[in-house]
């Protein structure tokens, strides 16, 4: 089991903010909404998801369209985890966007 997956398993802090999953939102953040900030952030910022992730490209879109200097990737063979399942796209594209 991957060591990020048993660290949550029964994670009180996890459990509290969150809930049991991300698919069961009852935690303290269920209602936490920061869209109406995401203008402040004025570095460049490198939005990421996969084709098939939780976050999808269309709630990754709405993100981009409030950060003024965002850009977006989705990685086209990937679900939630692509620096494990594009590991060589997504150093890439990482590495290029810091680079700029």
């Amino acid at each position: 089991m991957d060591l990020s997956v048993k660290e949550m398993d029964g994670n009180q802090v996890y459990l509290t903010m969150n809930g049991p999953n991300e698919f069961t939102l009852v935690g303290n953040l269920k209602d936490w909404d920061r869209s109406a900030d995401l203008a402040r952030i004025t570095q460049p910022t490198l939005i990421i998801c996969g084709r098939y992730d939780e976050i999808t490209p269309a709630c990754s879109e709405q993100i981009l369209g409030g950060i003024p200097d965002g850009r977006l990737v989705v990685f086209e063979e990937s679900a939630h985890v692509a620096h494990l399942e594009e590991t060589t796209l997504y150093t890439a594209t990482v590495e290029e966007f810091l680079s700029e």
